[in-house]
């Protein structure tokens, strides 16, 4: 049915291909940032969990603490501060809005 449906379509303009190229483009990027900064995060729960708990026991992890406070605490947080500035950055309208907001801000 949809393959039907698509074949029937006229195909779509340059704009429309070029706007679709554009969200998509957006889309992998908001991924990248989520996976890299949940990938880091997952990974070193899951080695100091069970990798550390079964392997190493006796080896103590040089600054644990800090790192647990890093993953834990700084990649969720770089997560969403990323996310809204490529989210700003891709869209021409709404960065310009959002230059107009602190323009505004700031002379008064």
């Amino acid at each position: 049915v949809v393959m039907v449906r698509s074949l029937s379509e006229p195909p779509p303009s340059e704009q429309s291909a070029a706007t679709q190229r554009r969200v998509t483009t957006t889309v992998t990027y908001l991924t990248l940032v989520f996976c890299i900064c949940n990938s880091v995060s997952t990974l070193y729960f899951l080695f100091s969990e069970y990798i550390y708990q079964l392997y190493l026991r006796h080896m103590p992890i040089p600054g644990d603490t800090s790192l647990t406070i890093f993953c834990s605490l700084t990649l969720p947080l770089l997560n969403a501060a990323i996310s809204p500035f490529i989210i700003i950055s891709r869209s021409s309208d709404l960065a310009n809005r959002v230059k107009q907001f602190f323009k505004g801000k700031f002379r008064q």
